[in-house]
């Protein structure tokens, strides 16, 4: 009864009024959203720290982004390389990550500018807007406004999206561009929305290639058949389709060349060469199990004999592709808040206008949920434009129902709305506890505790780590920036007396330390000399990570 009462009508009208009002104002409702998001994680700072990196992922991600920071594409190989070889990155032909390059240009940006965390916020930003502007292209800027405030509320400023350097936001601005752009043209074409289309898809070739890809054809084979429909198709190749053809050529021209200098072959992505020289997993769920390659460390060996081994063997599975794929891509998305969306979002089917994004969704989740064998939240990023727009459908058809000729709707959707405000703020609460698990998490890895005691002392140093048998992969310390020989601080492997000797002699300026990761009750930092009298781990009991699952 409370939600009709005559106070609570006429401040909802006047609000969504006002709020209808403002969202006429495009550029200041674009550059709003950019600068809202940005304020409200920085806000958080107190409670929610600038994150630091833990997994392989990320580390890889970050070589890429201090590689482009020094200027270069790629790095020579280091000497004794082998010492040095770590996950998810090539040392040879040259040592660089594995990864398509456009997230590490969103790092080196930060690098930039101060700090490495800047360039993901940056883009966190980004991402707000450019689901504004694509939602502008398909409804009313009121709705595109709440579209484009939906990532602050589910999953919000405390994702990984944001807190991490996995990317997710970088493929999600260049989805929110084709999707935006594809629609302008099944309605008018312009060689601004050729030229977003391009430029969207080129985002998406260098982050995330093959969820980018379906994405930009099913979108580009919507707006095709809507022009053709209308008997307009010809009017896209005219004089204006120079431009965007440039702009596409120009992006082809520098991924070849960035792999030519990566793995010395034009055609041969990183990733591909990686795949090719390191993991016995195919990248499509069907696929057979490739020959294990020679493996120059235990490490390596152990995380592609279990842990990646066992996510390819369940990820053709039903339960994979539902609860852990499709239930987990629910939960991050949507979530409880957003549930009510999700479900009234349904009656949106029929509508002719959003039917594209229903069809680039579906694409990209059979993608995502059926083909590929590993899969993390992110992968979704060329999709999340079309998921947010779509929730806002639902929540439009909300307010439209209707029960015995009573309009039930409007209050339904007031409530709905209120959950979401209280949702926000039920994530702002868990902020301390989030921060606190983060903390949790460095203090059981205390790599960047190290790297600050060391970065206090006089000269360079060496950090020799010794892993004992059974040592758990996803804990890898062995991770150093593109030039070694300048590095204050290089991390390198144990590979016994004899073998640590040529290390030693090449390295034979620093401080010289030993890290036993796996002493107990916690992790040991060795002087060189202290080592050689020290009880070193030979065996851990740590089989838990060996049921890790995506």
């Amino acid at each position: 009864m409370f939600l009709r009462t005559g106070i609570v009508e006429r401040f909802s009208a006047r609000l969504w009024r006002s709020f209808g009002d403002f969202s006429r104002q495009r550029g200041k409702c674009l550059l709003l959203l950019i600068v809202l998001a940005i304020v409200a994680r920085l806000l958080a700072l107190p409670i929610l720290h600038v994150p630091e990196p833990r997994s392989h992922d990320e580390f890889s991600y970050i070589l890429a982004g201090e590689t482009f920071a020094m200027g270069r594409l790629t790095n020579p190989t280091p000497p004794l390389w082998q010492f040095f070889e770590t996950e998810h990155e090539l040392s040879v032909p040259t040592y660089m990550s594995k990864y398509p390059p456009l997230q590490g240009l969103v790092i080196a940006v930060g690098i930039l500018l101060g700090n490495k965390w800047i360039g993901i916020l940056l883009n966190f930003g980004l991402m707000c807007g450019a689901i504004y502007w694509m939602a502008c292209g398909l409804v009313p800027t009121r709705w595109a406004l709440l579209a484009g405030l939906m990532p602050l509320v589910h999953p919000g400023i405390a994702s990984y999206w944001v807190n991490s350097y996995f990317g997710g936001s970088v493929a999600a601005v260049g989805g929110a561009l084709v999707l935006g752009a594809s629609s302008r043209l099944a309605r008018k074409i312009s060689l601004s929305s050729e030229n977003w289309f391009v430029v969207g898809a080129a985002i998406m070739a260098n982050s995330r290639p093959f969820e980018g890809a379906l994405t930009a054809f099913v979108a580009f084979s919507t707006a095709i058949s809507a022009l053709a429909r209308k008997k307009r198709l010809h009017l896209l190749f005219n004089r204006w389709l120079v431009v965007p053809t440039l702009i596409g050529l120009f992006t082809l021209a520098s991924m070849l060349y960035f792999n030519y200098r990566v793995t010395g072959d034009p055609i041969t992505m990183p990733y591909v060469e990686w795949q090719r020289q390191y993991s016995p997993i195919p990248l499509w769920a069907w696929s057979k199990l490739n020959p294990a390659p020679h493996y120059n460390n235990q490490q390596l060996k152990d995380n592609y004999d279990t842990t990646d081994t066992i996510v390819y063997r369940k990820s053709a599975t039903i339960d994979a592709m539902i609860n852990g794929r499709f239930v987990g891509l629910m939960h991050f998305f949507v979530g409880v808040t957003l549930m009510p969306f999700a479900i009234w979002s349904l009656f949106s089917l029929p509508d002719k206008r959003v039917r594209p994004l229903w069809l680039v969704l579906l694409a990209g989740l059979i993608g995502i949920t059926v083909t590929a064998v590993g899969f993390q939240r992110h992968y979704a990023g060329p999709v999340t434009g079309a998921i947010y727009l779509l929730l806002v459908q639902g929540f439009r058809h909300l307010r439209l129902v209707k029960f015995r000729d009573v309009a039930i709707g409007i209050p339904m959707a007031r409530v709905a709305l209120l959950g979401c405000v209280v949702g926000f703020g039920c994530g702002l609460y868990t902020l301390p506890a989030i921060n606190a698990q983060m903390q949790h998490a460095q203090d059981e890895f205390p790599r960047v505790r190290i790297m600050q005691k060391l970065a206090a002392l006089p000269g360079k140093h060496l950090i020799v780590v010794h892993y004992a048998e059974g040592h758990n992969p996803r804990r890898e310390y062995v991770v150093n920036g593109p030039d070694l020989d300048s590095s204050k601080i290089v991390w390198a492997r144990d590979f016994g007396t004899e073998k640590n000797k040529e290390l030693l002699n090449y390295f034979h300026d620093r401080t010289v330390w030993l890290f036993d990761p796996d002493c107990k009750p916690e992790p040991h930092l060795y002087s060189w000399d202290e080592a050689k009298t020290a009880t070193l781990s030979t065996k851990v009991d740590d089989s838990d990570w060996k049921n890790f699952e995506y």
